[in-house]
């Protein structure tokens, strides 16, 4: 990726490449089921290479923390569309292959650490007050 001097927006497609129990049950339930539809991704790396004015700076490390929010599986959203899942993924070497599809979890993801707790309620029956709270949830990759 190429960045430029000042701010740098870039949209790209990201395929997480994990098991199917770990990407269903830390990822898309934990999106599903939150109210807020709204979890934290961890990015972290290892052995990163940045070069810069002629010079080539290795062995660097990153940890990004971002805090994303589904645009569908919501009240107005339910459902999530198909993508098509490119052949390299699932057929390599078989560019004529017909292409799977599978339904794409869109989220919008910014940068840091922001709340993603449902609002707390308090219902009052009877005299006693009855406070309702979520566990917020989050992965790491």
């Amino acid at each position: 990726m190429t960045l430029s001097v000042g701010d740098n927006l870039k949209n790209f497609t990201a395929i997480m490449e994990t098991n199917l129990t770990v990407a269903l049950n830390a990822w898309v339930l934990a999106l599903a089921f939150n109210p807020v539809h709204k979890g934290r991704l961890i990015l972290k790396a290892t052995d990163v290479s940045v070069r810069t004015m002629g010079l080539t700076f290795k062995g660097l490390t990153m940890r990004n923390e971002l805090t994303c929010t589904a645009q569908c599986m919501t009240p107005d959203h339910p459902s999530c569309p198909n993508f098509n899942i490119p052949n390299s993924v699932c057929y390599p070497g078989q560019a004529n292959h017909t292409p799977d599809q599978s339904p794409a979890v869109s989220v919008i993801c910014e940068s840091g650490e922001h709340d993603i707790k449902p609002p707390t309620t308090t219902t009052t029956t009877s005299g006693a007050a009855i406070k309702v709270s979520a566990t917020p949830i989050g992965i790491t990759v």
